[in-house]
């Protein structure tokens, strides 16, 4: 595990997530439950009230009623649907296109993964293997890319991950508000973490995709956060 270290220069006066952009996910999810739950409820309720209303009496409408359908009911129930579909997915695409660009003003730091460390270059030249300085309240943008294997870097405070790819550079963006410490990984080796603990408890379980090295606990890293004026030393 990385642990990131997050000090600041000053506390934020506006309350604010622990990490951007866990909030755009945080968002969605709302949005997608509150429409889950409003829709359960319209179809539900009136369900249970008609099971309850016209439950089987002996002698009573033992045979039922011939319909033939509703016209404005089948055009309400088409229509409706179709509106709440469009919205989400527009909704969702602007949501996630907002996770995935970085801030024009986002702090560029290369990250090259390898078996079994990563290394971390500032923009003032320096470097680091397992620690990564970072400053708070500052958008970070990491361009990621492998030198053997596939990895992937995991901030869970922030929500956001990514893949390190050998022969590629993608990137993915956060920034802490809080100082503190906070925890980030390899997600192969939460993966192998976990894997190994629940084969202690229960058996086995396989959770990587591919082979799952034990040597990846090798890459626990720490990110640690220093004030603005002394990140990257």
């Amino acid at each position: 595990m990385q642990m990131l270290y997050v000090a600041a220069a000053a506390a934020a006066e506006v309350i604010a997530p622990i990490a951007y952009p866990a909030d755009r996910w945080d968002r969605i999810f709302d949005i997608w439950i509150a429409l889950a739950v409003v829709i359960y409820l319209i179809v539900a309720v009136p369900i249970i009230y008609f099971m309850v209303k016209y439950r089987y009496k002996e002698g009573e409408n033992e045979i039922g009623a011939d319909e033939h359908g509703n016209m404005g009911l089948e055009i309400l129930w088409t229509i409706i649907p179709t509106i709440i579909v469009i919205y989400l997915a527009f909704q969702s695409a602007a949501i996630y296109t907002a996770q995935r660009t970085a801030p024009a003003d986002s702090l560029l730091i290369r990250a090259d993964a390898m078996m079994w460390a990563w290394q971390f270059d500032y923009p003032n030249g320096k470097s680091t293997i397992g620690n990564l300085t970072i400053p708070v309240d500052q958008p970070i943008k990491l361009e990621l890319t492998s030198r053997d294997v596939i990895h992937s870097f995991y901030v869970p405070a922030a929500k956001t991950m990514e893949d390190a790819v050998p022969g590629r550079v993608t990137n993915l963006w956060f920034q802490f508000n809080e100082t503190g410490e906070f925890i980030s990984f390899d997600f192969k080796v939460a993966c192998e973490h976990f894997r190994s603990l629940r084969r202690e408890l229960s058996g086995s379980i396989h959770c990587c995709v591919g082979r799952c090295e034990p040597r990846h606990e090798q890459m626990l890293t720490f990110i640690g956060s220093q004030r603005l004026a002394t990140a990257g030393t």
